[in-house]
This record gives C-alpha cells, structure tokens and sequence, in this order.
C-alpha cells in the first residue's frame, strides 16, 4: 500500500585517512542480490532498527512519536549494532555525527525513514557476514562515483548523494 508508515533506519559513512591511496576511502558494503531492497548494491553499513536499539528509552506508541533527540539515540545505537553485524566494526557513539536524515517518498510501496551518521574509523579491517553483505571496499567518493558512472558500482540514490557531498572534501576531518 503507498503511502505507508516509513520503517525507521540507520546507517554510518566510515570515512578513513589511514587507507593506502591519495585522499580519504569509504566503505562501501555490497548487498546481497537476493535481498528485495537494494539488492546487488552498494551502501553503507545500515539497516532497520530493532527492538534492542531502544535499551533504556521508555515510551509507547511509534518512534516517530518519539522527539528528535530521542529518535537520533535510538538510531545511533541502530548504526553501531549494523556496522558490528555487517561488517564487524565496533564503533563508539560518542564518535558518530549527525549527517542526514533520508525520507522514502509517500509514492514508495515500501518506505524508510533512514538516519545517516559519520566517523573517520582506522582500521581497514572488515569481516563480511557473507549473507546479507557479499563484498566490501574502501574508495574515495571520487572512485565511487566514476565507477557508479560506468555501470560497475550501482548506488541507491541517499549513498549516491552522500558521495557526491563528500567528493568535495580532500581529507576525512574535513568532509566530517
């Protein structure tokens, strides 16, 4: 049905300096084709809030019934829980700022009220789950986007313009 309840998201850009190459990398994690949305593309560590992301937060009713202070803690926790569980990174919330807040328009069938944050992590470390996530990378947003150009790195439209903001940047403070 259009028009639906978006199902409250999150994600995390990890921008690192440390990364051999000029500039700063993002990790980008493709998903697994099998899987209904975004399926076969690259994004950023994210997914659907769960239950355990509202540890210590009391209410009742829906999240977007929650302040905003309120929905951006809920979603902070979402990004650290999925970056561990995609990619096995652990992440400090005290490291994470606020980037954007991304929309699913009411004309979608299936809607997503997605939360972006952003850290410079150090470490190139990253374990896959080999499920959900098939492959990883670390690039620059200007070799995302040259490779999202030739057909060789498809990208949802929220990971697509975050790159492209960032493409601005020389180093990973910076772009922060």
């Amino acid at each position: 049905m259009k028009g639906t309840t978006p199902i409250p998201s999150a994600t995390v850009i990890l921008l690192s300096n440390t990364i051999s190459g000029p500039g700063f990398k993002v990790l980008l994690l493709q998903r697994n084709s099998k899987i209904a949305t975004h399926g076969g593309s690259w994004v950023f560590p994210g997914g659907k809030l769960d239950p355990d992301d509202y540890k210590g937060i009391v209410f009742e009713g829906a999240f977007d019934k929650l302040s905003q202070q309120v929905q951006l803690q809920v979603a902070m926790q979402a990004a650290i829980r999925e970056s561990y569980e995609e990619a096995a990174l652990t992440i400090k919330a005290s490291a994470l700022t606020y980037f954007s807040n991304w929309l699913t328009p009411a004309s979608m069938t299936k809607r997503f009220n997605t939360f972006f944050f952003i850290t410079e992590h150090h470490t190139e470390d990253v374990k896959i789950d080999d499920s959900e996530i098939c492959d990883f990378c670390w690039l620059s947003p200007q070799e995302a986007l040259q490779r999202q150009a030739s057909g060789s790195l498809p990208l949802p439209p929220p990971t697509y313009l975050s790159l492209l903001l960032l493409s601005r940047y020389e180093d990973a403070t910076r772009a922060i």
